[in-house]
């Protein structure tokens, strides 16, 4: 077992003792005599209806589903399917709510389309996804496709408000990338996104950029609470005003730390193949 995921375990196994006291946790667990999880052939493309896109109870959007944790851990694919990150978890998430215009524009969470920001507005509605980071696109044509980088914590409810800006003439709206391929999880345990946008006709007609599979992980603590997070020149917004762990290709990446009142602080740091980095940030105050 390599260091990387040995401290997957015991972060998962921490969360898994505090997820039960959060509310998104309380009264939850797997479902007694629930069936086990088995490995399933990859379907064919097939249409499937439309469903409302909505958070219920025990559900995480993982891979392009909802997923129902009532049948067994999270991530359902093999250890081994992808370099790296394999610790599966069971009732431990968090979510996402959309404050964003225009309502019907398309939701992309780490290239996986999720439904539209109006089935994730409201106070009884959201995206409920795995803890750590996620990259998220609100994409729409004809308006410019907002990009936010987000960490969020287990247990936690991060509200996103983006507004979406008309493109200029000659413009072309960009598609978001598209995802890694993740199989199916069993039959039965989950839902679909609505497909009331996009057509895969729309899809199919604009360049799609490959997401590159991460080597690596960065945990970035920081002090003061609240300080400005940037890598490799993206801003990432957090529901943990103090932390951020997102995962990166193999390579250098650098770090800027900027708060009000406060020297910026600038690190490098080098990420290799299943690798987990710690980083402590403690910004001196400007004189």
């Amino acid at each position: 077992m390599s260091p990387f995921t040995r401290r997957w375990m015991i972060n998962v196994a921490l969360a898994l003792l505090v997820a039960p006291a959060l509310a998104l946790g309380a009264g939850e667990s797997q479902t007694p005599g629930a069936p086990p999880l088995r490995e399933v052939e990859q379907p064919a493309a097939t249409p499937r209806s439309p469903a409302p896109a909505v958070m219920v109870r025990g559900h995480v959007f993982v891979g392009g589903y909802f997923y129902d944790t009532a049948f067994g851990p999270y991530p359902w694919w093999p250890e081994g399917y992808y370099r790296s990150w394999y610790v599966p978890v069971f009732d431990v998430r968090a979510v996402l709510r959309l404050k964003a215009t225009p309502d019907d524009a398309a939701v992309y969470v780490d290239g996986f389309y999720a439904g539209l920001v109006g089935d994730f507005d409201g106070a009884f509605q959201g995206l409920p996804l795995p803890p750590g980071g996620h990259r998220l696109r609100i994409y729409r044509p004809g308006y410019r496709a907002h990009r936010q980088n987000i960490y969020v914590g287990v247990g936690s409810t991060f509200t996103l408000r983006a507004a979406l800006e008309p493109i200029g003439p000659g413009e072309q709206s960009e598609f978001p990338p598209a995802p890694d391929h993740v199989p199916p999880p069993p039959p039965g345990s989950f839902r679909v996104p609505a497909v009331r946008w996009p057509s895969s006709t729309a899809a199919a007609s604009l360049d799609v950029r490959a997401v590159q599979t991460p080597a690596g992980w960065l945990d970035v603590r920081v002090s003061p609470s609240g300080a400005a997070i940037t890598i490799d020149g993206e801003r990432w917004l957090t529901s943990d005003p103090e932390r951020v762990v997102v995962d990166l290709a193999e390579g250098t990446h650098r770090v800027l730390i900027v708060a009000p009142g406060f020297v910026p602080a600038h690190v490098e740091v080098e990420i290799v193949d299943d690798d987990y980095q710690f980083v402590t940030v403690n910004l001196v105050p400007a004189t």
